[in-house]
């Protein structure tokens, strides 16, 4: 008989160099399929990792001579049926490998039901305390597997009698009937006993049991698939916005840098973002409607030295005056000079000049010329800048590209910092199929903060959230956009708090 790990050996080569005809696969396009495929051929790998688990026993069972000519004849087909997981496992079809595979070790049970019993009673524990663990209570399924490896409503004397079963060692695996000794409660507490394993179980009661739960593995496969397959081009479909967005990015508001603004202005900046992350109603919409505007201040002294309301109010209008821009000077109107002449000109003006001239010279009524007084419309129009350059797409949205891909790339920073705690407080706690698919769920967190990050910006830049009435520093929006990448909540709240918004405000016009 050929030793286990020889046979592991053989049945655990290189995938991509069994494609080749046995040398290894290099290049770059073997780097590539690498990449594309390789949730697949992890797949593949652990479907081969299990495969000794199938060849040994067949080998062992080919070794003796007391088979029949049934049974040899079934060893010589499950020979055909690992070779057909083999060439599943080749390409890359892992699902339909795995489906050849638990059938034959469903098949392989009435073997050792018949040879290694005690073997075969180990095999039908762990399924029915596997089940017990895993599947919903309650669902049909438990209750199936239940009613086939469990004893139906066990009095004390069958508990004694499983107890003494167990206690004499007739099991190989000792710790698996410590557990069931553990789990049978004492006849003196009270309690009604349901789920014990018979250890008398029949055979066709394993066989189907196993058959269960078999199906209950590959439908939660299936939607774990069907999971990873959407979250996938979720995360697909946000990687092309972000690179659109980043590509046509518009200017949506001016952030100055923190050292352009007062100290004042940054500790209410920080309050206001203290408030904004920790508060249970964190991101407000409120806008106050009765909130009257600002009253100019009066300087109290004027009013003791005699001056009335009415100087204090002409005061304050002429400093608000006084910092209004300058009206740009008219383009289409002409000036005032060019209309009226220096020396008022008069009826009798006509009188001292000669006859000749009096009707050519005198105004006529003081009506300005209409040919003087319209403006030229071709004139009015600025003459293009022939040494004026055309600035070219990618240096006119530069500064609004830039800024995005900071916030992007901030909100990433922050993603990474929670993917990278997240895994160390996870460890090895999570089940094997969560962990199997745990890189898809990264990939997705990654790109929903990232999008969440750029979303916090565009609702900055809005002001619907946000209490902070000024201006937003540079470093305070990627503060937010950390903040935003490292955990969700920000977003959500944003966004529950717009809708709920939206809906009042609906309600509210309409009544």
């Amino acid at each position: 008989m050929e030793p286990k790990k020889a046979i592991k050996e053989k049945l655990k080569p290189n995938i991509m160099a069994e494609k080749k005809g046995g040398e290894k696969a290099k290049g770059f396009k073997h780097f590539l399929t690498t990449i594309i495929s390789s949730r697949k051929l992890k797949a593949s790998q652990r479907l081969s990792n299990h495969l000794p688990q199938l060849v040994g026993p067949i080998e062992y069972y080919k070794s003796l001579s007391e088979l029949t000519e049934e049974e040899k004849t079934w060893l010589k087909s499950a020979e055909s049926k690992i070779a057909e997981i083999n060439q599943a496992r080749l390409d890359l079809n892992s699902e339909t490998g795995w489906k050849i595979y638990k059938q034959l070790r469903r098949e392989l049970l009435t073997l050792d039901y018949k040879y290694r019993k005690a073997y075969c009673i180990n095999e039908a524990m762990t399924i029915f305390y596997e089940s017990n663990k895993k599947i919903k209570p309650g669902s049909w399924r438990i209750k199936t597997i239940n009613s086939l490896l469990a004893i139906p409503d066990p009095t004390e004397e069958k508990i004694e009698e499983i107890k003494k079963v167990l206690e004499s060692s007739a099991l190989e695996d000792k710790e698996l009937s410590k557990k069931i000794l553990d789990l049978i409660p004492k006849a003196d507490d009270g309690t009604k006993v349901k789920n014990i394993f018979n250890p008398d179980v029949p055979l066709e009661n394993i066989v189907y049991a196993a058959k269960i739960l078999d199906e209950y593995q590959d439908n939660f496969y299936a939607d774990l698939e069907a999971f990873n397959n959407r979250i996938q081009l979720l995360g697909k479909l946000v990687f092309l916005s972000l690179l659109i967005w980043i590509l046509f990015a518009p200017n949506l508001g001016h952030f100055p840098n923190a050292k352009d603004l007062s100290e004042a202005v940054i500790e209410k900046q920080a309050e206001a973002f203290w408030e904004a992350v920790h508060a249970k109603d964190s991101v407000t919409l409120q806008q106050n409607e009765e909130e009257e505007p600002p009253v100019p201040a009066v300087d109290k002294d004027s009013l003791d030295q005699g001056g009335d309301e009415s100087s204090a109010t002409q005061e304050t209008s002429e400093s608000q005056t006084d910092t209004l821009p300058a009206d740009p000077p008219s383009v289409d109107t002409p000036e005032i000079e060019s209309i009226i002449p220096d020396t008022p000109q008069t009826n009798n003006s006509s009188m001292d000049q000669p006859l000749g001239s009096a009707k050519k010279d005198s105004p006529k009524k003081n009506v300005p010329d209409k040919k003087e007084t319209t403006p030229d419309k071709k004139a009015a129009k600025p003459d293009k800048d022939p040494n004026k350059q055309k600035i070219s797409w990618w240096k006119k949205h530069y500064e609004a590209r830039r800024l995005s891909l900071f916030v992007i790339l901030t909100g990433f920073i922050g993603s990474l910092v929670s993917a990278f705690l997240r895994s160390i407080k996870i460890g090895e706690k999570a089940f094997i199929p969560n962990k199997f698919f745990g890189r898809s769920v990264m990939n997705a967190r990654l790109m929903l903060s990232t999008a969440s990050a750029l979303a916090i910006y565009i609702f900055l830049s809005t002001g619907v959230i946000f209490i902070f009435q000024g201006p937003i520093s540079f470093e305070l929006l990627l503060t937010f956009a950390f903040v935003a990448g490292f955990s969700e909540r920000l977003i959500l709240r944003s966004v529950e708090k717009l809708t709920k918004e939206e809906l009042y405000m609906g309600r509210k016009k309409k009544d």
